[in-house]
């Protein structure tokens, strides 16, 4: 057949017109395909590509109400449906910068602005199936998500001088980058980089500088990618962390607003706008920024009840006790049946009457915050603990303060800053001995915990391990050297007498609790790729 023949390709046309999809499809079927669907809103279109192998998904930028075709490409990679084989062309009518910045910002594999000439349809496609049949080994093991296999296959072929040097090189360092290989992946880059100098490249480097916490480095790397390519948004993003990982938080907003300023759709790129300026003082520019996030949110996947509760906290800090009310209201109609919801609304409506003022009602909502507190922990994320806490403390709630901090000790024990926040607010209540005393208990209790487990382990008694650590998991959520231990050892215990479903599902659920705190850890990333190579064998 003629390369540019779709006769064995099965297609997904995504357009909220019916003329356009009919259009679309007309053209398609000209150039040989016969195995075509379409959907007619994001939300249909996620659902087909979960259950259906497309080869090749034509999807519209702008879908109506809902989820639009950002959004789409959004939700499909964050949640690993899209084949690495699959071609994904965005389509639009809209041709400005900032929406083609925007619609480029999730990597579709090409973009294409309406009216569609069969004659352009045809020269994209022609190419782009010509370059994935070329990646095609590489691809497939990506597939299955044996991404050091794909690394062994992408050497291979640049061993053979196949074509697609440049292809393949990209591969090579975003699979490093994917199982862990921080180190790796800086050495690779900067020896590619003594070669040619090219944007993925710094942007490569930069990303592994920041993983490994290189922030000088990285921030060298990074500002100047951003003079040749400044409409990079990744750049500016990952910039951004590295300056922030410095302490440079001022500088790390500005540059986060350049990111808005060049692509202002991502709703995760306004809250981190707003936890910046929040974490400065500036409350008003954080509950701006944390509006524009919920506002940008709708129809994400990425949406979260915890954008309600970023808002609420800057307008209590500000002062402004009626708006941080209504948005919990707002919070408890939309996610009704959560009950990590319920809890800490109940936490924040304390705070807030205590910032009004206080009174009978607040002393009794804390009695019950404080009950159900205590019975349920793990409900409380360790955000809500530390700014309750610290309230509790300027407010003469010694014992419940004492809690909510232990709460946010024992979830985030690897974090310094946090470490230093909390020895501050006892000292500045006029406890800082009772503040030290806490964060010593919590690390030996820890270390104690730990060091049992692991003898569990080098005894053999493996299911011993798990369950140990499930049990220590379950009230601390975010802890996320805990929650990696279950997976480490559920990893070992399938390694040495197989996977069955019910361990695989328990293993990735406890990869997921943590995803959002530890994706870019190397210890995450390892993990994570020893699992799919589980889940990939017979």
């Amino acid at each position: 057949m003629a390369l540019w023949s779709l006769s064995k390709q099965k297609l997904l046309i995504v357009d909220d017109f019916p003329d356009m999809r009919g259009m679309m499809r007309s053209i398609v079927t000209s150039m040989g395909a016969t195995d075509i669907q379409t959907a007619s809103n994001g939300d249909e279109a996620v659902s087909l590509i979960e259950f259906n192998r497309f080869n090749i998904i034509l999807c519209d930028y702008n879908l109506g109400d809902g989820k639009d075709g950002q959004q789409v490409l959004e939700e499909v990679r964050y949640r690993e449906l899209l084949p690495f084989t699959t071609i994904f062309i965005m389509v639009t009518a809209e041709n400005s910068a900032l929406m083609v910045h925007g619609a480029l910002e999730y990597a579709p594999d090409d973009y294409l602005s309406k009216p569609v000439t069969r004659a352009t349809l045809i020269a994209r496609l022609r190419h782009l199936m010509v370059r994935k049949e070329r990646l095609s080994p590489v691809l497939a093991a990506m597939d299955r998500r044996c991404f050091p296999e794909a690394l062994k296959q992408c050497e291979a072929l640049l061993e053979a001088g196949n074509e697609g040097r440049h292809d393949l090189l990209q591969l090579k360092g975003r699979l490093l980058t994917e199982i862990g290989e921080y180190d790796a992946a800086c050495a690779f880059y900067q020896e590619t980089l003594r070669e040619r100098s090219l944007p993925w490249m710094m942007l490569g480097l930069g990303r592994a500088q920041v993983y490994t916490q290189q922030y000088a480095q990285a921030i060298e790397v990074l500002e100047g990618l951003i003079q040749v390519q400044p409409g990079l948004c990744l750049a500016y993003d990952l910039l951004a962390e590295a300056l922030a990982g410095q302490g440079e938080l001022a500088r790390a907003q500005e540059v986060v607003m350049q990111a808005i300023a060049v692509s202002p759709k991502p709703s995760m790129r306004h809250r981190y706008l707003g936890q910046l300026a929040y974490r400065q003082g500036n409350f008003e520019a954080a509950e701006n920024a944390f509006r524009t996030a919920l506002r940008l949110s709708k129809g994400s996947y990425l949406r979260s009840f915890a954008e309600y509760t970023d808002l609420a906290r800057a307008q209590i800090m500000k002062g402004d006790v009626m708006s941080a009310m209504k948005a919990l209201r707002d919070m408890q109609r939309e996610y009704k049946q959560d009950a990590c919801v319920k809890a800490q609304s109940a936490l924040l409506e304390w705070a807030a009457q205590c910032k009004n003022g206080g009174g009978e009602a607040a002393t009794q909502l804390s009695d019950e915050v404080a009950e159900q507190f205590n019975k349920q922990p793990e409900l409380i994320s360790s955000d809500i603990a530390w700014f309750v806490g610290k309230l509790c403390l300027e407010s003469g709630k010694t014992d419940f303060a004492k809690s909510l901090l232990r709460h946010v000790l024992i979830n985030q024990p690897d974090n310094p800053v946090i470490h230093e926040q909390v020895l501050e607010a006892f000292a500045g209540a006029g406890l800082g001995a009772e503040g030290k005393a806490a964060v010593n208990s919590v690390n030996a209790e820890l270390d104690k915990l730990y060091q049992d487990g692991s003898h569990l382990a080098r005894l053999g008694q493996l299911e011993e391990a798990i369950a140990f650590f499930e049990q220590a998991a379950q009230p601390l959520p975010e802890n996320k050297n805990i929650n990696l231990a279950v997976v480490d050892y559920l990893i070992r215990f399938m390694q040495k007498h197989g996977k069955t479903p019910e361990l695989m599902q328990k293993a990735r659920t406890y990869l997921e609790r943590i995803r959002r705190m530890a994706e870019n850890t190397a210890q995450y990333r390892r993990l994570k790729s020893q699992l799919n190579q589980i889940a990939a064998s017979v």
